[in-house]
């Protein structure tokens, strides 16, 4: 054994006589630079404290051990677990959304320990919750994070929070810092804001508004978007989103047509951002091969500013309507992916370090039986995988980086999936696509207003349009023209940003979906103590008309005989009508009179023992 020690260090305290004839070095024992060798049998004394994060405070007088190799396996190992940050909830939390409990456990002792953590939350009223996890051989010096039962909160008000080392470990040496305390508030829901409309895109300098070919991208490192305006002219801009303002910056050079570029961007341009946050990244379509980079954040030797890369690769056709740009990593090295356009079905990745193109896996012919992606295809990443969408016919891809492979996932047919006004409308010029938590949103372009998502975490998901209107469809604006040619959808710092272009100047943002995960997570019971999982695939709610004028149906479909309570909110919380079936039911309707009731936005939620559901109804008179 050892000894005492803390990470194989030996604070040491009075001087060893005869220290230089010791000899046979193993191990070197040191306090900041003081060094002494020891051998095998050789014992001294040494002094010192923990803090209660377990750190050494400082080495002195609080206590005594001996510190020897091979022979003294007597003395007590030092042990401590803590808990040492309660991570969520915190602040403000809603009623109406999942929240995952989290809490970081750390072990300050000498050896690997095997524990409990209990996380115990107490609101007003009856509201409990508590949830165990075991930690185990969590090694010394080491932190995690534990991730705690989902669950979703019933009454507004302070919510009380201890955490703790449930399983006694023994000779642990600091137990105050086993448990740890904190409060949140649950507050009424405020629902998601429709689009926002911000600064418009500056004229200046070519005095021309977005078209074919505008396309953006977020960087981290600054905290900027960039925007390309494309039109046919070299305008390129920041936007801050914290102040809401734009900046123009220096033109995207023309290049010249001997080397396959010289034009300005226009039809098939496409960005990406990557570089750990220092770059931007543009193909210049236009029927040219044009790439070029732009330096965000200099680097060591290098300018701010556009710089030529090599050219996209030649084939059947040069980069036009179609084409796409998303950034990717294989094998912990970075990539751009990347499409021609142009009708083609080819694919590329560019190795960003070696400046060179790779040729990839063409697509497989798809449920639309068509080659070719032209205007409206649009792809979107998740780091690893890039989903790409077949213009015009909504063939739906998912590209594997690693294996080089595509999947075929469900298609977006516009022949059967109509949009909320029973019209067939197919994603073309000014098509975006944006990955978000399992999620692809759609951003259709072709002369609508229309946002369409599906679920890519399977195989099986079904395309369905963003609901309700006055919420996602992208508003008509001063123009009031819809997306089309130079519409471009990005996300970037817990926003979706859109441009419209179809010759405007118009600017969006809007807060990012909140998926409700009642379908897919345990929920509490009516206690705020953790249920079981409900098998809820045979739940079904539907509200008709909505937008409603006097009176709107909710009917129900249950997957079990239940009492169902049904409520309506407005805006401030406050409680407008209440409807309760106390005999057990698995079908039923119930018909909300709303002649008394202002138009607006009301927010309904449904309970059937553990399915709880909230839902919009908009009323217009």
């Amino acid at each position: 054994g050892y000894g005492q020690r803390y990470d194989d260090t030996c604070y040491w305290y009075n001087t060893i006589p005869g220290e230089s004839a010791y000899t046979g070095l193993i191990r070197t024992w040191r306090l900041n630079w003081m060094q002494i060798p020891v051998s095998f049998g050789d014992t001294f004394m040494i002094r010192w404290h923990f803090a209660s994060d377990g750190s050494v405070q400082y080495w002195g007088t609080a206590i005594d051990y001996v510190c020897g190799i091979g022979f003294d396996t007597t003395l007590p190992i030092h042990r401590d677990a803590m808990v040492r940050t309660i991570i969520a909830p915190t602040g403000n939390v809603d009623t109406i959304f999942f929240k995952l409990p989290r809490a970081e456990v750390c072990n300050w002792g000498e050896i690997a320990e095997t524990f409990d953590v209990t996380y115990d939350i107490t609101g007003p009223g009856v509201f409990t919750y508590t949830s165990t996890k075991t930690v185990t051989a969590l090694d010394p010096s080491l932190c995690i994070t534990v991730d705690f039962d989902s669950v979703r909160f019933t009454e507004l008000g302070t919510h009380n929070v201890v955490c703790y080392i449930s399983t006694p470990i023994p000779g642990d040496s600091n137990m105050l810092n086993d448990t740890l305390r904190s409060t949140f508030e649950v507050v009424p829901y405020v629902p998601p804001q429709p689009w926002q409309t911000m600064a418009p895109v500056p004229s200046l300098p070519s005095g021309k508004r977005p078209k074919s070919g505008t396309c953006m991208a977020g960087l981290e490192e600054t905290n900027l978007i960039y925007f390309l305006k494309a039109s046919n002219k070299q305008d390129f801009y920041s936007y801050d989103p914290n102040t809401n303002t734009w900046t123009p910056l220096e033109i995207i050079p023309k290049g010249d047509k001997a080397s396959n570029d010289g034009k300005n961007p226009k039809k098939g341009a496409a960005m990406a951002a990557y570089d750990d946050g220092k770059c931007v990244y543009a193909l210049r379509g236009n029927n040219t091969l044009g790439f070029w980079r732009y330096l965000a954040v200099p680097d060591t030797g290098e300018t701010l500013g556009w710089t030529k890369k090599a050219n996209f690769p030649t084939g059947a056709k040069k980069v036009k309507d179609g084409s796409g740009l998303v950034p990717v990593n294989k094998g912990g090295n970075d990539y751009l992916f990347a499409s021609r356009g142009a009708k083609q079905s080819d694919f590329y990745l560019y190795d960003i370090a070696g400046d060179s193109w790779i040729k990839v896996k063409s697509p497989p012919v798809g449920a639309s039986g068509k080659t070719g992606y032209k205007k409206g295809t649009c792809m979107a990443s998740d780091g690893e995988n890039v989903y790409v969408l077949q213009g015009y016919f909504g063939s739906f891809f998912k590209y594997n980086v690693e294996a080089d492979s595509w999947t075929e996932l469900r298609q977006y047919n516009y022949k059967t999936m109509l949009n909320r006004d029973g019209k067939k409308k197919k994603p073309k010029d000014g098509a975006a696509l944006v990955y978000h938590n399992n999620w692809v949103y759609m951003l259709k372009g072709g002369n609508t207003n229309e946002l369409w998502k599906v679920n890519v975490l399977s195989d099986t998901g079904n395309w369905v349009q963003m609901d309700p209107a006055d919420i996602w469809d992208v508003p008509p604006g001063a123009s009031n023209k819809k997306v089309k040619g130079g519409g471009a959808m990005i996300k970037f710092a817990d926003f979706f940003w859109l441009s419209k272009g179809k010759n405007t100047d118009e600017f969006y943002r809007h807060v990012l979906p909140s998926e409700m995960v009642a379908y897919s997570q345990p929920v509490p019971t009516n206690q705020g103590v953790m249920g079981n999982t409900v098998k809820t695939d045979l739940f079904k709610l539907t509200i008709a008309p909505n937008p409603a004028f006097n009176k709107a149906a909710v009917r129900y479909t249950l997957p079990f005989p239940g009492p169902v309570s049904i409520k309506l909110y407005n805006v401030t919380g406050a409680l407008v009508k209440s409807h309760t079936v106390t005999n057990p039911t698995k079908n039923g309707v119930f018909f909300i009179d709303a002649k008394t009731l202002a138009s607006g936005v009301y927010i309904l939620r449904f309970n059937a023992g553990d399915i709880k559901v909230t839902r919009k109804l908009v009323l217009e008179k």
